[in-house]
């Protein structure tokens, strides 16, 4: 291992992590050292799970991993890691382009915010201090050359402190169009980035010390190369010092609504009966009490009319009770008089969520004709998507299936 030159500013810490590091590494002459590993192929993103953001927001182009920045959000690895070094090259092609790497991170964002718990280490484009200048007030320049800190419920102990944050003590970042080096190592708690070539910032007393490695798409383009990782041995850490495992699109076991990322689909027939007001009512209050206005105009959409051979039956009172549950909060969705807008709008609703890395949950309270409608849409116009695995329908009775039309059953 070629040894790096320690600027005098730095403090001991970052000595002894580095000494810790290299006795941890140099091996015995009985053992097969440890070696770095290619974390891309260059070719896919074989290793890596699309957590929200959309299939093109990831790519390959010329061996280069190339993140368009939009949607916000995040990628992870499949596993998780816990004492690292790693090697991660980047470059912006955008002023003031944000970005950056998570470590120990959950990888499951909250509702509240489409990026995850973790540690991050700041990728910024150097114009982003005058782009964001507020009230004439410029944030600090140290802030694009590699800051530290705890999202989320992770906590941690700055080297350098701004605040909660720890901010480099060297300007070493280039702008765009330049590669920019950084040399993380992640040993019981502690991190030490070192930003081209010279160790200049670190956090200590991490509350997470085990969890997934996640690159962040923040709206602006950026790409990555050698992104590499060896793995060193592990120490001991706590289940609460580890983060959760993650609940992917698709998993096994299809069980878990994930509410940071999937799509609530609510479908009410209201015909004959009446009491489809009610339960549209009762759904958005206890959705509100427990996450939010806001986040029900994000993850929730709501159908009357969805009835299938017990079209007759249709009650028109009801528009006034889901006028009332849902008109502040995104609204609701008419199936009985635009029944072809409805199959239009949720299947663009349905693919924004699926595009993004979540399921499609639906609470089936009707007939499932307008939900075959959408879900054929949507093999038509992705062949490739897995709706067997991503969209989960819960059926409310026999009697709403027995008057679902042939067709759509």
């Amino acid at each position: 291992m070629k040894p790096t030159v320690l600027a005098p500013r730095v403090r001991r810490g970052v000595l002894a992590s580095c000494v810790l590091v290299l006795l941890v590494c140099t091996p015995s002459f009985s053992q097969t050292p440890p070696q770095f590993q290619d974390l891309f192929n260059g070719k896919d993103l074989t290793g890596w799970v699309n957590v929200n953001t959309a299939p093109e927001t990831w790519s390959f182009r010329d061996g280069l991993l190339v993140n368009t920045g939009k949607p916000i959000g995040v990628m992870c690895t499949e596993k998780m890691y816990e004492n690292f070094l790693l090697h991660i090259e980047w470059m912006h092609l955008e002023p003031g382009g944000n970005s950056g790497v998570f470590a120990w991170s959950n990888a499951d964002p909250s509702p509240k915010n489409r990026l995850p718990d973790g540690v991050e280490i700041q990728m910024l484009e150097l114009e982003w201090p005058k782009l964001n200048t507020r009230n004439g007030i410029v944030p600090p320049v140290a802030y694009v050359h590699g800051e530290g800190w705890g999202v989320g419920g992770v906590k941690t102990v700055p080297d350098n402190p701004r605040g909660e944050r720890s901010s480099s003590i060297e300007n070493r970042a280039k702008g765009r169009g330049e590669w920019n080096v950084y040399d993380v190592v992640a040993v019981d708690g502690v991190i030490k980035l070192s930003v081209n070539g010279k160790f200049v910032n670190g956090i200590s007393g991490s509350t997470r010390k085990k969890g997934y490695l996640c690159l962040e798409a923040e709206g602006a383009e950026i790409h990555f190369r050698n992104v590499r990782i060896l793995e060193l041995p592990p120490g001991v850490t706590t289940p609460e010092q580890t983060a959760p495992v993650r609940q992917g699109p698709g998993q096994a076991d299809g069980t878990k609504f994930v509410p940071g990322r999937d799509l609530l689909s609510l479908h009410y027939d209201h015909a004959p009966d009446k009491d489809d007001g009610q339960s549209a009512a009762a759904d958005r209050m206890i959705l509100e009490s427990l996450h939010g206005t806001d986040w029900i105009k994000a993850h929730v959409v709501a159908v009357s009319g969805a009835y299938g051979k017990n079209a007759g039956d249709f009650n028109g009172g009801s528009d006034i009770v889901m006028a009332a549950a849902w008109r502040d909060c995104g609204g609701w969705l008419d199936g009985h008089r635009r029944r072809g807008d409805v199959v239009n709008d949720l299947t663009r609703r349905w693919t924004e969520t699926l595009k993004a890395g979540g399921d499609v949950w639906v609470k089936e309270g009707g007939q499932s004709d307008i939900t075959a409608d959408v879900v054929r849409r949507l093999r038509q116009q992705w062949p490739g998507l897995d709706t067997n695995a991503r969209i989960h329908v819960v059926q409310h009775s026999r009697w709403n299936e027995d008057q679902t039309t042939d067709a759509a059953l």
